[in-house]
């Protein structure tokens, strides 16, 4: 009698969810190729964020390290932002392990540890799209999600692509938001657009898949002002009292530096 039963519940559960998911199962067998919506989305945000003189926003952003020990844990950064094309741009995260401040102004890049306080500064490109790609190439200074500041969006993030997915609407924080996602040989990613005339990517997770444990970084954009104006002053550096300046060090020295961090960390 219990296996009749059994059989007659399973029956009407599995037509419910194929008729719940039918999006999720034809985007699964085009998973080869990009979707026309997605891609067409991921270019509407680009567009609207390329083309702001200037924004503030405030995020939380969430990034998942992999302890020696093989467990997983995740650190939680509030960051604030401040952007003024062509060449300013201050973020300030504050989480567990870093409390720092990143200036580009005047094709000069300032990185101050407020923990420490201590700070770098060198000589960097005129435009924030320049400046950032030499602080990763130069300078071992790695930032994910920092593609969301170039002028040309698109073109970074879909560097590479090989599928797409157009995933449906959601909310993100109580915004109505465009789910799409996304394929590439090193990093998977997905992105929540809001929906409307101003197509904020409200959300951005980044998953490094070939990385032991496959971990994530997340950002939410809780606040985005793309309208009051920047005061000039709010991207210069001035160096607190007693702090120490230092030189900024290398990337293959930044990488050693990393590791002897992840060391301290205990699960």
């Amino acid at each position: 009698m219990m296996n009749k039963i059994k059989s007659h519940v399973l029956i009407p559960l599995t037509l419910m969810l194929c008729l719940v998911m039918p999006s999720i199962a034809m985007a699964t067998d085009s998973s080869s190729a990009i979707d026309k919506e997605a891609d067409e989305l991921v270019k509407k945000m680009s567009d609207y964020m390329g083309s702001l003189k200037h924004f503030s926003a405030t995020t939380q952003n969430c990034y998942e390290s992999l302890l020696d020990s093989g467990q997983k844990v995740m650190f939680v950064n509030r960051v604030t932002v401040l952007m003024k094309r062509p060449g300013n741009l201050y973020v300030h995260r504050k989480g567990t392990v870093r409390d720092q401040d990143f200036y580009i102004h005047n094709k000069t890049l300032t990185l101050y540890s407020r923990n420490l306080n201590m700070y770098a500064t060198t000589e960097v490109p005129a435009s924030i799209s320049e400046a950032l790609d030499y602080a990763t190439a130069n300078l071992g200074l790695s930032a994910p999600g920092s593609d969301l500041f170039v002028d040309d969006i698109y073109s970074a993030l879909m560097d590479g692509v090989t599928a797409g997915l157009y995933l449906g609407k959601n909310e993100v924080n109580g915004v109505q938001c465009h789910h799409v996602a996304f394929r590439s040989e090193e990093v998977d990613w997905q992105m929540w657009i809001e929906d409307g005339d101003r197509p904020v990517p409200r959300r951005y997770i980044i998953t490094s898949k070939w990385l032991t444990g496959a971990p994530e970084y997340m950002i939410d954009i809780i606040k985005f002002d793309p309208d009051t104006d920047i005061p000039e002053k709010s991207f210069t550096f001035t160096p607190p009292e007693n702090a120490g300046r230092i030189a900024f060090m290398t990337g293959e020295e930044a990488a050693s530096a990393k590791k002897m961090l992840k060391k301290e960390i205990k699960p």
